[in-house]
C-alpha cells in the first residue's frame, strides 16, 4: 500500500486494494442476502435503507472496521478516522439504472472536503456490468457546477449531472474482483453506466471523514472507527448488537431520517 497516497493525491483514487480475502466476502455476501437485500430491492421500504446501515446492521459495522481497509484510509485521512456514511448499489443483469457524471461533494454538505469513499466489491465489477468510471485528477478543479436533471434509470438521488460535456474517453475503468476495492476522493468526477451483462454487480459504498470535518447543513451523526474524535463536530453513533432490537431499529430509522433530511428531504436514493 506505499503508494496510495501519492497516487491518490495526483489522481483522486487508487484502485485495486485487496482488503477480503475470498472467504470473508463469501460470508459478507451472505449476509446480505440473508439480512438486507429483500429490503433493499423492494421498493415500499427501500427507501429506510439508504443512509448509515453500519448503524443498524452488527455485520456492517464490523466491516467498515476491516483492520485493511482502515490502513488504506489512513494513508488519505491519517489516524483518526469517522464513518458518515455506508450502503448498496446494486445492478441486477440487463439493469438501464446508471449514474451521471457527478462529484460527492456537491450536496453532502462535509467542509472542508477531507473525505475519501470506499467501493467494496462484492462481485466482480466491471465495464459490461457497470463499474466506477473515474476521471483521473478532477478533484484538484474544486466544486463544478450541476445541474439536477432527474433523468429516467440515474441513480442519484436528484439525477443531478455536472453541466458540463464531460467525455468518456478520459475515464478510468475501475475494474474490481470480489474482496478488493477502490478510494476515491469526493471531490473526483466519476460515475457508472448501465449493466449490460448476464451477472449481477454489487457494490458497498463507505464514506471516511477526518474529524475536523464539519456537516454545513445542520446536525449530523458520525461513527468513530479508529483514533479519536477531538473535534465533536458529529454526533457519535453507538455500535449496533442486535439489528431486531427495538432500541437499534429506532435509533437506525432516527439517524436515517435526520440524514435525508438534511440531505435530499424526501429522495430515496443516494
Amino acid at each position: 500500500m506505499d503508494s496510495i497516497t501519492s497516487d491518490f493525491d495526483r489522481n483522486g483514487f487508487f484502485a485495486p486494494i485487496r482488503v477480503l480475502s475470498d472467504a470473508e466476502i463469501l460470508n459478507y455476501r451472505t449476509l446480505l442476502q440473508d439480512t438486507l437485500m429483500d429490503r433493499l430491492e423492494n421498493p415500499s421500504v427501500s427507501n429506510r435503507y439508504v443512509w448509515q446501515l453500519h448503524l443498524l446492521m452488527p455485520w456492517l459495522a464490523e466491516l467498515v472496521q476491516q483492520p485493511l481497509i482502515l490502513d488504506a484510509v489512513e494513508q488519505v485521512l491519517g489516524s483518526n478516522i469517522l464513518v458518515w456514511n455506508s450502503g448498496f448499489i446494486i445492478k441486477r443483469p440487463g439493469d438501464n439504472q446508471y449514474t451521471s457524471w457527478h462529484q460527492d461533494r456537491t450536496f453532502w454538505g462535509l467542509r472542508p472536503e477531507r473525505a475519501v469513499t470506499a467501493w467494496i466489491a462484492f462481485t466482480k465489477s466491471t465495464r459490461e456490468n457497470g463499474c466506477l468510471l473515474i476521471i483521473p485528477g478532477t478533484h484538484c478543479e474544486g466544486q463544478i457546477e450541476h445541474v439536477n436533471r432527474y433523468a429516467k434509470g440515474n441513480m442519484l438521488s436528484r439525477g443531478q449531472e455536472i453541466d458540463l460535456n464531460v467525455s468518456s474517453k478520459k475515464a478510468v475503468a475501475v475494474d474490481l474482483q470480489p474482496g478488493e476495492m477502490s478510494l476515491h476522493d469526493i471531490s473526483v468526477v466519476h460515475s457508472s453506466e448501465r449493466n449490460s451483462s448476464a451477472e449481477i454487480r454489487i457494490g458497498c459504498n463507505i464514506t471516511y471523514i477526518a474529524p475536523e470535518i464539519r456537516q454545513t447543513l445542520g446536525s449530523d451523526t458520525a461513527y468513530l472507527v479508529r483514533g479519536q474524535d477531538n473535534q465533536r463536530n458529529f454526533y457519535l453513533a453507538p455500535t449496533p448488537h442486535d439489528s431486531e432490537s427495538k432500541e437499534t431499529q429506532e435509533y437506525y430509522a432516527k439517524v436515517a431520517l435526520e440524514r435525508s433530511n438534511i440531505l435530499v428531504g424526501k429522495s430515496t436514493i443516494n
